[in-house]
């Protein structure tokens, strides 16, 4: 599927855990704070802010530690 197009699937994302169907194209957070991300290319990134609703951030991974919570993984 073209990255232009909805998503066509939605996982409630686990912290420290493994993103349950791989990298995800975007993140639905339900309470703002910050997140430990790391992107696609490995690269990882401490106390990224996010805001309630959509991100457009493609993650591969959900680290343990920040602040937000209820995010889920748009595929």
């Amino acid at each position: 599927m073209s990255k232009d197009q909805p998503g066509t699937a939605y996982v409630l994302l686990t912290k420290a855990s493994p993103l349950p169907l791989g990298p995800c194209r975007a993140l639905l957070v339900g309470t703002p704070g910050t997140a430990n991300l790391t992107q696609p290319n490995g690269t990882t990134r401490d106390d990224v802010p996010l805001q309630v609703g959509y991100n457009p951030l493609e993650i591969s991974a959900l680290r343990a530690g920040g602040t937000a919570d209820n995010i889920w993984g748009i595929y």
